[in-house]
């Protein structure tokens, strides 16, 4: 029986902390995001738009 590596991968988006405007902090997206998988595999930054297509080519290859 073969066993195959599950992945589970996630795309975890940066995102970058502002001054505080009247005490509150403040946060703005960018666009940079990471990838975590389950295997261990990790990438990044890259750019949002790169996220899934690294994502789905880790998990399927080139094919």
């Amino acid at each position: 029986m073969l066993a195959y590596t599950t992945h589970d991968v996630r795309v975890v988006a940066e995102v970058a902390e502002l001054p505080p405007q009247d005490g509150w902090a403040c946060f703005a997206p960018t666009d940079q995001a990471r990838l975590e998988c389950s295997c261990g595999y990790t990438e990044g930054p890259m750019l949002k738009a790169m996220a899934k297509l690294t994502a789905h080519q880790h998990i399927h290859g080139f094919a």
